[in-house]
């Protein structure tokens, strides 16, 4: 559960447990998504992924990799690459370019030295514009940036994961060339996370079970025959 994590209750080392998704970016080309989709429901995962949306400007990967992970019913969120380009003009970019893609779910990386301070700036203009926000950064790279109001996106591909704060919703265990290296079919070998409650963002909580829907209602009627 997220409380469970917020807790620190959940496993944090290397092989990872868990669904495992990929998130890319133009360079990788044109993702295969079936392919992709076929791989994770095979280990019995949700089909998941994460692309970027932009970096100044818009990836060029963005618009079909919006439109092929919303056709094939995806779990997905965007992510945009935060640079100094001011906080209010930045947001705005943002805000227009997820809903231009009818995304929902914002990742802010915040991984260079320029985007310190911007998670605790654009986190909550993004969360007054009804997103979903994700905060990405890891020990090595943390510029300073984060807001800890938002979930945490952690890489780090050593053996274990050491959290920066919770809830940690999803573990970067790889980048292609160390950590839990990951042969994705429709990508390759490339960036690679662990699933530690991200896919439950955005998504309706189930209705309740009614333990007793197998048994007959009694009926009582007042006033009536």
């Amino acid at each position: 559960t997220l409380a469970s994590r917020r807790l620190g209750l959940t496993p944090l080392t290397t092989p990872p447990t868990g669904g495992l998704f990929p998130d890319v970016y133009e360079g990788q080309g044109t993702v295969d998504w079936g392919a992709v989709k076929a791989w994770q429901q095979s280990h019995g995962w949700r089909a998941a992924a994460i692309f970027k949306v932009g970096e100044y400007r818009l990836d060029t990967q963005a618009q079909r990799n919006a439109q092929q992970t919303g056709s094939l019913g995806f779990w997905r969120a965007g992510y945009w690459f935060v640079r100094n380009t001011g906080c209010s003009a930045e947001g705005s970019q943002i805000i227009n370019a997820f809903h231009a893609l009818e995304l929902h779910i914002v990742a802010l990386d915040l991984e260079v030295p320029e985007a310190a301070g911007y998670g605790a700036c654009l986190t909550p203009i993004l969360q007054r514009a009804g997103f979903i926000v994700v905060e990405y950064t890891s020990p090595g790279s943390n510029p300073g940036g984060l807001s800890f109001a938002a979930p945490l996106w952690q890489a780090e591909y050593g053996p274990t994961l050491h959290p920066i704060y919770r809830p940690v919703v999803s573990w970067q265990c790889s980048d292609g060339v160390f950590g839990c290296v990951t042969f994705v079919p429709g990508v390759g070998h490339d960036d690679v996370n662990v699933d530690y409650g991200i896919t439950n963002l955005g998504v309706p909580p189930a209705p309740p079970v009614d333990p007793f829907a197998v048994f007959p209602k009694t009926v009582f009627r007042f006033g009536g025959d």
